[in-house]
């Protein structure tokens, strides 16, 4: 029931809502973490990792008519709020390298085509993804 709550946070459709709930989600790497260092037979985290990845990109995504405008501190929080999602997704892709590239391929088979007809927004956090898991699997 916890996890049921904490998804419809997470895909919230508000910046405040889904906030509140990122040091959770930021929990639950750390408890993914322990669990596949010495399973649980009670609760487990992996089974949720699928929904918890396509959250955290839909979250990622920046509206379409997003225009940043550095004196406009909703502008800014939307950012900070970007920044902290960006934080957890490398942490996955530690933990579960395999998972995270199938999941890149995915989003990336689901881009527009011809790439300069895809929507800016789409294509920029597929990028990110992209950036984001070579960065963290160069580095391990």
């Amino acid at each position: 029931q916890y996890m049921s709550i904490f998804f419809q946070c997470f895909a919230y459709d508000d910046i405040d809502v889904t906030s509140a709930v990122l040091p959770m989600a930021s929990r639950m790497i750390i408890s993914l973490s322990k669990e596949r260092e010495r399973p649980c037979a009670c609760f487990a985290l992996l089974p949720y990792m699928p929904q918890f990845l396509v959250t955290l990109h839909n979250q990622m995504v920046y509206p379409p008519d997003f225009e940043f405008d550095y004196t406009d501190e909703d502008d800014s929080e939307e950012e900070l709020f970007r920044y902290n999602l960006y934080k957890i997704y490398p942490r996955l892709v530690k933990m579960l390298p395999e998972q995270s590239l199938q999941f890149v391929c995915e989003i990336l088979s689901g881009v527009s085509v011809p790439l300069s007809a895809a929507p800016t927004c789409q294509l920029e956090a597929a990028l990110r993804l992209v950036y984001h898991y070579c960065e963290k699997v160069q580095g391990a």
